[in-house]
């Protein structure tokens, strides 16, 4: 089981994930920013605290419609036969699921049967 802990914002005692006031503040909490905690096998689980580096690229409103305008047009759509054929084996595998679970429920209901009649 993994667990992760990831927080945005500046250090001090109100961020740190064990608690208000609860011990020292963690070091790598005093830096504004995006912090990230990855449990370890050490003693201390907050010995694994690290800053990760959240920098975004700056772009003006029109380098980002451009940007997105070049992505919409990599999109490639499916035609109408791949999506009739997707389509038609969605439902064929949901009708042989329902009547796979439909004929397990019968053999359980009739094998519970078996039983309370023998019992009773």
């Amino acid at each position: 089981l993994v667990s992760c802990v990831i927080g945005i914002g500046g250090g001090g005692a109100e961020h740190d994930p064990r608690g208000a006031g609860k011990g020292a503040p963690l070091s790598s909490l005093e830096m504004d920013g995006v912090w990230a905690y990855l449990p370890g096998i050490g003693i201390n689980p907050y010995q694994g605290m690290q800053q990760v580096s959240a920098t975004m690229a700056k772009t003006n409103p029109f380098q980002f419609i451009q940007q997105v305008r070049a992505e919409a047009a990599k999109i490639v759509w499916p035609t109408r036969r791949e999506v009739l054929l997707t389509t038609i084996m969605v439902f064929v595998m949901a009708a042989l699921t329902a009547l796979f679970f439909s004929v397990v429920d019968l053999l359980i209901k009739g094998g519970l049967q078996m039983i309370l009649d023998m019992a009773g």
